[in-house]
C-alpha cells in the first residue's frame, strides 16, 4: 500500500503522520518512542514546551513506550507483561491528553501528537477486554 501524506505535510519520522500503524505492541512502542523524540526537539523553544511539561508528560510516555517496545519484541502479544506495559502506555498518553491537545495547535507537533493518539487507540482496541472500565481516566 502506498504511503500517503496530505499536501503540505511532512515529517522527520520514518512513520510520518497519517500512515499505516505498526500492528505489533513492540512496533507501537517504537512509534510512541520516536514521537517523544520528535517532541523533545521542541524543548529548544521554552515558549512551546516548558521543562516542567517535558518532565511531567513526555518523559513518562517515553518510559512507558520503551518498556512496551522491549516487552512487545521479546514476548508474545498475549503475554501478561506486554499487556500491562501496553495498558501503562495507554494510561500515560491519556493522562497527557490536555497537554497533547494544546501541543497539536503547532504544526511542527501535529504529526507526532496524531501518531501518539493513534498508538493509544490502536492499543486500546487490541487490549480493551483487559482494561478495567473503572480504571480509565
Amino acid at each position: 500500500m502506498e504511503k500517503r501524506t496530505p499536501p503540505g505535510r511532512s515529517s522527520r519520522s520514518k512513520f510520518g503522520p497519517w500512515t499505516n500503524l505498526p500492528e505489533t505492541p513492540g512496533g507501537l512502542g517504537d512509534l510512541a518512542l520516536e514521537m517523544t523524540q520528535d517532541i523533545q526537539q521542541g524543548t529548544a523553544y521554552p515558549a512551546l514546551i516548558s521543562e516542567a511539561q517535558y518532565i511531567t508528560y513526555i518523559i513518562p510516555i517515553r518510559k512507558a513506550a520503551l518498556n512496551l517496545s522491549a516487552s512487545g519484541r521479546g514476548r508474545d502479544f498475549l503475554s501478561g507483561f506486554t499487556r500491562e506495559r501496553a495498558i501503562t502506555l495507554i494510561r500515560t498518553i491519556k493522562s497527557a491528553n490536555h497537554f497533547l491537545e494544546n501541543l497539536a495547535q503547532y504544526d511542527q507537533f501535529l504529526g507526532s501528537v496524531n501518531n501518539l493518539l493513534l498508538v493509544k487507540e490502536s492499543l486500546e482496541s487490541q487490549y480493551e477486554m483487559w482494561i478495567p472500565q473503572h480504571a480509565q481516566p
